[in-house]
């Protein structure tokens, strides 16, 4: 759609159109036709008539390429139009060219369905990406008002309480399952449901509202966890301290390598807004440590016939939490407690049986056993850890990222999606490996209290065995949800 106005909102030629002449508006949306609308001063006060509309409503020329001709009785008016100028060629009592001052895209119902289809094609997790989309779509536009209204109401005027952080995901619920509602029944035809369009737009306007809150209601779930948090915080500290290495966990010594990849997305976790976005960062930790490891072991010559190769390169939950627990050693994460409990109490588009469950149990797992272990009979390390990251390896590692990532860019019909902000999100992580690892520098020099070794049971107290019977007893934990577990 072509325009000539300000704000079509408020155009008087274009709100005629579509309540006083609705079927040639809906015609002219079906046949994808052009609708000039005029600036809102050139036409204050006056009255439309049929003519007068169809003379501004323009259909591609039968004989032409870049010629539209008027839809009106005759097709009276010719037009061309090329790189935002239209020039009059028939019809008018003299020969003008005219700038487009404003351009919008119409769609009609069937192009709507696709436009939705493929925009929801890529999951959001974030608030901007997820109001992005919902802003995208004219017809969302008084369901937004109301819900951005409830959202306003809740930040403003509800008082948030640590001990009454369950009411709050209540109202939350609530607010979000009016807003899906109010946004599914804007479209025409209606969505339905359980369609997996209308559970894709449920997911995005779940991130949307957790992303509008996130500021004061994670806030509140740190004060709540503030002294677990510090808890948790100190035992990785004084692990990272004894140089905690995965060989020591009882971990294969062909998977215990560094995880500089895994390293730096886990790093971004605090930097995370919505329980979606937290969620997938806890995913994508785990995909890089299994992605490292795997690399790792291909580069390892083959000593045996190639099943057992196969066999002895499964990485099961034996090695794969005592992996995550030096990876947590590494990062140090200030607020893990917070933002697990953040993720499973305030992120419902969440099925038990799916990756992403899975990969919140599997970090549960890892924080319980950091906090229930005993690691003062360790068995000394065959390994050193190396225990920073330069900012050189940092900038190299975010790069490798970053090239993986775009090859994920380039859509089916080869069209390149617009780049993201590449530079903001490699400083933002930077600085949030500085922040974790500054506060610990200063503390190196002091002395590591002298380890014990009273008997040959305590040093085996974290070895392979522990790990086993820990895992054993957390195949159906409290969450209700399983996760795998390879002999």
């Amino acid at each position: 759609m072509a325009g000539f106005s300000d704000d079509l909102d408020f155009n008087p030629f274009y709100r005629a159109l579509q309540t006083n002449f609705g079927r040639l508006f809906e015609e002219a949306q079906n046949h994808c036709w052009l609708i000039c609308v005029p600036q809102s001063n050139s036409v204050k006060g006056l009255k439309f008539s049929s003519n007068f509309v169809e003379s501004h409503i323009l259909k591609p020329s039968s004989f032409f390429t870049g010629q539209f001709t008027s839809i009106d009785k005759g097709e009276s008016k010719t037009v061309e139009l090329e790189e935002r100028v239209l020039r009059t060629v028939k019809g008018f009592s003299k020969e003008e060219t005219v700038k487009i001052l404003y351009e919008e895209i119409g769609y009609n119902q069937k192009q709507e369905a696709n436009k939705l289809m493929n925009s929801t094609s890529e999951e959001r997790t974030s608030f901007s990406e997820c109001q992005v989309f919902l802003e995208n779509f004219p017809c969302h536009g008084k369901a937004l008002k109301m819900l951005k209204k409830k959202l306003y109401q809740f930040t403003n005027n509800y008082m948030l309480l640590p001990q009454y952080l369950h009411d709050a995901a209540d109202r939350l619920q609530d607010i979000i399952s009016i807003g899906v509602t109010d946004v599914l029944h804007s479209h025409s035809p209606q969505l339905l449901p359980h369609d997996p369009l209308s559970l894709e737009i449920s997911a995005i306007v779940e991130n949307y509202v957790m992303g509008y809150v996130h500021q004061k209601l994670f806030s509140i779930v740190q004060r709540k966890f503030a002294d677990d948090d510090k808890y948790l915080s100190e035992k990785l500290t004084e692990l990272y301290r004894m140089e905690l290495t995965a060989d020591q966990l009882g971990v294969k010594e062909r998977f215990c390598c560094q995880l500089p990849r895994a390293k730096v997305e886990l790093a971004s976790l605090d930097g995370k807004t919505t329980p979606a976005e937290k969620l997938h960062c806890l995913k994508t930790t785990l995909e890089l440590i299994s992605e490292e490891v795997k690399q790792l072991v291909q580069e390892i010559p083959p000593l045996c016939p190639f099943s057992q190769l196969q066999e002895a390169s499964v990485l099961t939950s034996d090695d794969l939490i005592p992996l995550l627990v030096t990876l947590l050693v590494q990062v140090r994460p200030r607020m893990l407690e917070s933002n697990l409990y953040y993720i499973q109490n305030f992120h419902w588009h969440l099925s038990p049986k799916d990756k992403l469950s899975y990969s919140l149990v599997t970090f549960q797992a890892a924080k319980e056993y950091v906090k229930s272990t005993d690691f003062t009979f360790l068995q000394p390390s065959r390994n050193k850890m190396k225990k920073e990251m330069s900012l050189e390896e940092l900038m190299e590692v975010t790069v490798e990222l970053q090239k993986n990532s775009s090859k994920k860019e380039v859509e089916n019909d080869g069209r390149v999606r617009a780049p993201k902000p590449f530079d903001k999100q490699l400083e933002k992580i930077t600085k949030m490996i500085e922040a974790s690892t500054q506060e610990h520098r200063d503390r190196e020099n002091q002395v590591i209290p002298e380890q014990h070794h009273d008997s040959e049971r305590h040093k085996r107290q974290a070895s392979k065995d522990g790990l086993g019977e820990f895992l054993t007893s957390l195949q159906h934990n409290s969450l209700g949800v399983s996760f795998g577990k390879q002999n």
